[in-house]
């Protein structure tokens, strides 16, 4: 309303500005008198008017059209907070430790409020810890022990097969191998996830005799990579 106004009164100067001078022009000295006051006036209106609307224009507040944050942006925001978390509550437990998701769609897990776990690596002892999550915060890490399964000592007997001892070494070294390559197949999985790819093979020069694939694929079902497939090139790990 107020700069409605400040115009109609600037409009009106512009007016009766004009008008005076072609007052002067023709020298029509009756009207030329009222026509400078009220240009005076008008003049003096138009500068008060400015002077008491651009108080009131600087403190209106602006307008800024600011895009709301979407659902898939405050999610990676909080996922990289927790990642921080995580890292500062490992190093406060042992400097030298380092951990790996142990569930491979961790994020997603997150996102659907079911819980996660992450593998400890040089934690003292400690293979596993629960990450306890509210609101998308990370409030603590729940350590706990993963007993190793016994390894059992081959006795030579009359009534033992030479099969059975080979099925038994088998069921050794795919624990033993998986066991020294848990680590880095999370790694390599949430790897994978990131590049939008849905699996991954093992190939046959990575792993261990193909007698040892089907014990290979037990002991990683244990460690949570529940879909695998033995294929001739290797074992393959569905991500999804």
């Amino acid at each position: 309303m107020k700069k409605t106004r400040y115009q109609k009164v600037k409009d009106s100067l512009i007016i009766v500005g004009i008008a005076t001078f072609l007052l002067y022009m023709f020298r029509l000295w009756v009207l030329l008198i009222p026509s400078v006051i009220a240009t005076v006036v008008l003049a003096v209106v138009l500068v008060l008017m400015k002077r008491h609307t651009t108080p009131e224009e600087k403190s209106a507040p602006q307008t800024v059209s600011e895009q709301e944050p979407k659902e898939a942006d405050v999610m990676s925001l909080a996922y990289s907070v927790i990642l921080k978390r995580i890292n500062a509550l490992v190093a406060e437990f042992s400097q030298d430790a380092k951990w790996v998701w142990k569930e491979p769609n961790a994020k997603q897990r997150i996102a659907d409020g079911e819980d996660v776990s992450i593998i400890l690596n040089k934690a003292g002892g400690y293979k596993e810890a629960k990450v306890i999550i509210k609101n998308l915060c990370v409030t603590g890490l729940e350590f706990a022990v993963v007993k190793e399964a016994p390894k059992t000592e081959t006795v030579q007997s009359e009534v033992t097969e030479e099969p059975q001892e080979r099925v038994e070494n088998y069921e050794l070294a795919a624990f033993e191998w998986v066991e020294g390559h848990i680590l880095d197949l999370n790694n390599r999985c949430n790897d994978e996830i990131g590049l939008g790819h849905s699996e991954l093979v093992l190939s046959a020069d990575e792993l261990p005799v193909k007698d040892s694939w089907l014990d290979v694929c037990n002991e990683l079902k244990k460690q949570g990579l529940k879909k695998l497939e033995l294929v001739p090139q290797g074992i393959k790990i569905i991500l999804t």
